[in-house]
């Protein structure tokens, strides 16, 4: 992996604004028009400071993948003039060597295209690349959804997210299940799932609809644990509903995709497993206030 001069630089910068100020009390910052006083979080601001760090080592254990992009590599135009060189520098690098950028910000190299007449490098996100370090088996799906989660809290565009990914955030891929409701927290539904960020509704309710049908219907599953994880879909997922006319159309369909599938003799459960989790979703809906009866099974 290459990096140029300009990003570790960069990095440096970064950890030193994280050093430690004798009678230093917080930070001042102006947000939505209001100056916001944050405290100094000691613990915190170490932690970040370790991770920069601990970064810089690993780029500069090896000193012959750094690589200095200098004035004359740069063509004239703005968008190599007057971007960051911590920006600009990977792209250029990328165009000379014929190299492949590790990249969530693919529209620079597009428009670098459009203002220097350079054929834009091809590029990869660093999501996809833990997605194939993981089906390889160098890393855990925890370490991907933990990856996922930390894009995600910077609204990075075109996440994807299955129904396989949510079964594995609650149960993990492994032999021996380690359950874990709260693990779909970690896919941001408020975002990921959302109009704003480009996902039709009915493809968002998809999603979640057939991660719910999996539930109902696997009988190893009991109906706590399916009102846990019902409980945490309803909470997180974006709708201009109620979140329990939500729920209420979410288990409604659910139930009608199941019927539809018992119709056509596919094997889907215990019919009183089923139930009775059913039983228990519907119990916690009313804990809203009264309403009509869902269906049963």
């Amino acid at each position: 992996m290459r990096v140029p001069q300009s990003v570790v630089t960069l990095l440096f910068a970064l950890k030193d604004r994280f050093d430690y100020v004798p009678g230093q009390g917080g930070h001042i910052g102006y947000v939505d028009g209001k100056i916001v006083f944050s405290e100094l979080d000691r613990e915190k601001h170490d932690a970040i400071k370790n991770n920069f760090g601990t970064t810089i080592e690993l780029i500069e254990n090896n000193p012959s993948n750094i690589v200095v992009i200098s004035a004359a590599n740069k063509h004239s135009g703005f968008m190599e003039q007057k971007v960051a060189p911590s920006l600009a520098d990977a792209c250029i690098l990328a165009q000379r060597d014929g190299v492949v950028v590790l990249t969530e910000d693919f529209l620079y190299l597009k428009a670098n295209e459009l203002d220097t007449k350079k054929p834009a490098p091809p590029y990869c996100s660093s999501l996809a690349l833990l997605r194939v370090l993981y089906e390889e088996g160098k890393v855990s799906f925890d370490e991907y959804l933990d990856y996922f989660y930390y894009l995600s809290a910077y609204r990075v565009r075109f996440l994807p997210l299955t129904t396989d990914d949510l079964e594995k955030a609650v149960f993990g891929d492994h032999v021996i299940k380690v359950v874990r409701p709260e693990q779909l927290r970690k896919c941001n539904f408020g975002l990921t799932l959302s109009e704003e960020y480009g996902v039709a509704p009915q493809a968002a309710f998809e999603v979640v609809g057939s991660f719910l049908f999996r539930i109902l219907v696997d009988d190893a599953i009991s109906a706590e644990l399916a009102t846990t994880i019902f409980v945490e879909i309803v909470t997180m997922f974006p709708t201009t509903k109620s979140r329990k006319g939500f729920g209420r159309i979410l288990l409604l369909l659910t139930i009608q995709a199941i019927n539809e599938s018992r119709r056509r003799s596919m094997i889907v459960g215990s019919k009183d497993r089923v139930q009775d989790k059913v039983d228990a979703i519907t119990e916690f809906l009313r804990a809203y206030g009264p309403d009509d009866l869902i269906a049963g099974v």
